[in-house]
């Protein structure tokens, strides 16, 4: 298994010193992103959901909604965070399924990028994507779990200053690991964007590897229009390759399932299959 490793490594090195400047605008690219994208959106949201987690989660009876509620709000990986965050109450099942259905694209992300960008699609159509995660939420909410009556004693006072510490600490780690991924896998989707793969496999791959750019390579493509909304519709639901990296980068040291993770979003990808192959066959009707 290290030696398939050290192959891929070293494959990988070579096709980017064959090709520095398309190495180098790719990197440039996500750098870019990072700076001007997730710094300035996602990591004020991570600092606040996750403080809002930490003072106001154990006031309310179903501990769940507010870390569920707010990673859909807030989009990848601010579900993995809070996911993280219900682990320091030993709740690894309630985390894990946080973790499962909460770690999702905004609907900042599919209603601008998807919806209107990519697609020119009406908002409702949003409900394809966010159809599957709520049966998703209503089944597989752990069985064990139960609302829970909050006494004096749950409602202790917080050290606000110190709780607010941790988040930006918390938060700065995370931003930081997110930005390396997203410059890796941009350098790699440019990479692939100018190689030799037959033009209708090139969107396929980049969008396996990062949605955004797969998105826009999805969209930008020759396929049939109803094509374009089955692939970016999966591939969205997905996250791709890049997201489940920055996933595990927050999970990567907890008791948390990467693998269950990943099972939840083949899952979800396989329902949102069924939901858009039912709108196309709605629209097809018309």
């Amino acid at each position: 298994m290290k030696n398939k490793y050290i192959v891929i490594i070293l494959a990988t090195m070579l096709i980017i010193l064959i090709n520095p400047k398309i190495s180098a605008y790719g990197a440039a690219n996500g750098l870019g992103i990072w700076m001007n994208t997730i710094i300035p959106t996602l990591y004020p949201f991570i600092i606040i959901s996750n403080l809002l987690v930490k003072i106001y989660g154990k006031s309310y009876k179903n501990k769940l909604f507010l870390p569920l509620a707010l990673g859909i709000l807030c989009g990848y990986p601010v579900g993995a965070t809070l996911a993280k965050g219900l682990l320091s109450n030993n709740d690894t099942k309630n985390a894990q399924f946080v973790l499962n259905c909460g770690n999702l694209p905004s609907p900042m992300f599919i209603l601008v990028i998807v919806i209107e960008k990519a697609l020119s699609l009406p908002k409702i159509t949003s409900l394809i994507i966010y159809t599957p995660i709520f049966f998703m939420i209503l089944f597989f909410i752990p069985k064990d779990y139960r609302y829970e009556d909050i006494n004096s004693s749950q409602k202790a006072k917080v050290n606000f200053i110190k709780n607010l510490d941790e988040c930006v600490y918390e938060a700065s780690i995370a931003t930081l690991k997110i930005g390396g991924y997203i410059i890796l896998f941009s350098m790699l989707s440019q990479l692939i964007s100018s190689s030799i793969l037959p033009e209708y496999i090139k969107p396929l791959v980049i969008s396996f590897l990062e949605i955004t750019n797969g998105i826009f390579a999805i969209s930008g493509s020759q396929y049939p229009y109803y094509l374009k909304v089955l692939f970016i519709m999966c591939a969205t639901s997905f996250g791709g390759l890049c997201t489940l990296m920055q996933t595990y980068s927050v999970i990567g040291e907890t008791e948390l399932s990467i693998k269950k993770y990943i099972e939840s979003r083949v899952f979800l990808t396989f329902l949102t299959l069924l939901c858009t192959l039912l709108y196309l066959f709605l629209c097809s009707i018309k």
